[in-house]
């Protein structure tokens, strides 16, 4: 009788073992889940800042096109997620522009500001499509 009730004992220390470990196991997952979404979210946030960033050049030659640099000088633009951005034109000579792009997002697991800026200068060919 004595080796039955020895032997049941041991059991529940194993079975307490093993339930222990299992959520150790399972913290640790958990956590490393948690950090994996995290920087995933960071680069989704980038990538898009990146996107946005090139979509804005592309609607601000058409914008100079279109219309003239005094127009088109200083704007700020709100995307989906609450995307910020701010571009500056600002004409070095009478051949070339300087465009800035600075856009932000705040993270949405933290309140941490992701930002990105962009500066390119712009040729004459995009000034006036009929120029000679």
């Amino acid at each position: 009788m004595k080796g039955r009730a020895t032997r049941k004992g041991f059991y529940m220390i194993y079975a307490v073992f093993l339930i222990v470990s299992v959520g150790i196991v399972c913290t640790f997952f958990l956590r490393h889940s948690f950090n994996l979404s995290h920087s995933q979210s960071n680069i989704h946030a980038k990538i898009q800042l990146n996107l946005y960033a090139q979509s804005l050049k592309s609607m601000l030659i058409l914008c100079i096109k279109e219309r003239d640099i005094a127009t088109c000088a200083h704007q700020e633009f709100i995307f989906e997620s609450n995307y910020h951005f701010y571009t500056a034109l600002t004409a070095l000579d009478s051949q070339n522009i300087l465009l800035d792009i600075s856009g932000e997002v705040t993270h949405p697991a933290s309140t941490n500001k992701l930002r990105i800026t962009r500066r390119y200068i712009l040729l004459d060919s995009i000034k006036t499509p009929d120029a000679p």
